[in-house]
This record gives C-alpha cells, structure tokens and sequence, in this order.
C-alpha cells in the first residue's frame, strides 16, 4: 500500500496507531492526515497548526489522543497539540517550544508527555491540561521513555560547537519519579541521531551521525552490538515490536532490517527513490511503514 498526499511535499513523520488499523502522517504541508491501513482512505484531516511543520507525531498508548510537534521553517517559537483522535478536535496546545519541537514521547500510562525543544531542553507536562510538572536543561537532542515508566533517557553534546569532527556525547538517564538524574555515561561517539528503549527497558537503541548503530546496555553502560553497514546518513531506527529486529532508514533511501543480537542483515527495501524521514512498525510486527521526502508513505510486509 502506497499513500501520497500531493500538497504534502516531504512526509516527515508517520506512526502507527496502537491498534494498527491506521497511520497518522505529518510534513512540510502543515496538517496531519489519519489514513486506513486497509483501504487507504483518509480518514481525517487535523489542520490549525499556524501553517508550521507537522514534523513529530506519536500516538498516546490506548490509541484515544495524538501528540504533535510543530516547527518552522526559520527558527522560532513552535507548539505541541494533542489531538482527539476520534473526531478533528484540538483538544490542548502547549506553547513556548524555543525553536519548535524536536522530540516528544508519551509517558506509558498517558498521563504525562515529554517533549525537547531546538535548544535542548526537555519539558514533562501533563497531557491532560498541559501543565508542566518538570523541565531538565541538558542541551539535549533526542529522548526516549522507558516502557516500564521509570526513566528517560537523552542524548547529550558536550560540546556545544556545531563543528564537523567527532564530538563527545553523554547519554543522561533521568529517574522520573525523583527528576534525579539515576546515572550518566559517556559514549566517546559521535552526534547521536535517534534513541528508543527495548521493550524490555533494559537497552537503548542508538544511531550515530557516523552511520554507527549501537545497542547499549543501560546497566553495564556497556555495548552490546555495533552495525556499520549503512552508505547514508541515519534518520530513523525502530525495533520490532518483540525485540529481535532492528529497521533503518535515512539518506541512502533504503530501509535495512537486521538482527538485534548478531547484527545480521535479513532484508533490504529498495522501493522509495527519495530520502526516508521515518520508519516504523505495525504494533503486531507484520507490516512497515516508511515515509520520504517525495511525500510517499509506503506500508509493506515485514521480513
């Protein structure tokens, strides 16, 4: 299945709902389209975002409510909403984001969000009247939430120059119930790209500006496996819903799917002729869907 909504221009993000029957997309258009998996047919159309970026999208873990985060195309303040996702409703807008939205992560009991702004500061709001309840300022440029709802993890420069060699990054994890930070561990990597946890909370998934991807024990602070096979630049890495596969996806306009314990390549898709923002799977693991920057979200089997 192939979708394409011609005014879009680059599809940004795309995310599955929890029940798998439909995708919500965003890009450069400024809305955010719900599509059937099955036919294919929008089903709703979200607008009202002040003609910014639909550039992250994640849907809160019962499939009632989308959170949105908006940017620009020159730098300025941006928001994030929370959708209904069963009508077209506007539900709340949280204000403020210096630069726009660059991440934003549900909590998994729905109460909360956490969400990173362009200046690296991480807010945690209550999603149901938007009230912030903490921030941490640790110049961050990617979060992640643990499944199990005690911590969440950022991705840290410690150089804040944006030069072209390798830089130092720490990777900071916060222990939600106290706002403590629970430990802190220096990579000696490059610039991170992405983070997300296993199901299982007990390792993160790592992409690198240096087309590295690491799985990274949280309680040793040790590697467990590291893949280089990628000819581009990282945008986007998902695990499989059951742990055991890892996707790519980025510049080389390729997503590869590989094994989380031996890093083994199973499966190449060579279907999209642009580059690949966002790669996700279906919540009971069968199918994929990878958004470009052609506008196209294509939806297939996975390997």
């Amino acid at each position: 299945m192939i979708y394409k909504d011609s005014s879009a221009g680059p599809t940004l993000s795309a995310a599955w709902s929890p029940d798998g029957k439909s995708i919500a997309s965003g890009g450069f258009n400024g809305v955010v389209k719900l599509w059937d998996v099955a036919t294919g047919k929008t089903l709703r159309t979200y607008s009202g975002f002040q003609n910014a970026f639909t550039s992250k999208i994640a849907w809160s873990h019962d499939g009632q409510r989308i959170a949105v985060g908006t940017s620009y195309p020159i730098s300025q303040d941006a928001s994030a909403y929370i959708l209904d996702a069963h009508s077209q409703k506007i539900l709340l807008v949280s204000t403020k984001y210096h630069g726009g939205v660059a991440d934003l992560v549900w909590s998994p009991d729905n109460a909360y969000i956490a969400s990173l702004d362009e200046q690296g500061e991480i807010h945690i709001w209550n999603s149901t009247t938007g009230e912030q309840v903490y921030s941490y300022q640790p110049l961050a440029s990617n979060l992640a939430w643990s499944p199990d709802g005690k911590f969440i993890a950022s991705s840290n420069a410690i150089e804040s120059s944006a030069i072209e060699n390798m830089q130092q990054v720490e990777i900071t994890i916060w222990n939600t119930a106290t706002h403590h930070v629970a430990s802190v561990y220096d990579l000696h990597s490059d610039l991170i790209n992405s983070l997300s946890w296993s199901a299982d909370s007990s390792s993160l998934l790592l992409t690198s500006r240096d087309k590295t991807v690491m799985i990274w024990d949280v309680a040793t602070g040790k590697t467990r496996l590291l893949h280089k096979e990628q000819t581009g630049d990282i945008y986007s890495a998902a695990w499989s819903p059951n742990g055991k596969l890892v996707a790519l996806a980025g510049k080389d306009q390729t997503v590869h799917v590989f094994e989380a314990n031996t890093g083994k390549t199973l499966f190449i898709y060579k279907e999209h002729k642009s580059s690949i923002y966002n790669i996700a799977w279906s919540p009971d693991g069968r199918l994929m869907a990878s958004s470009d920057d052609a506008g196209f979200v294509r939806v297939w089997v996975a390997p």
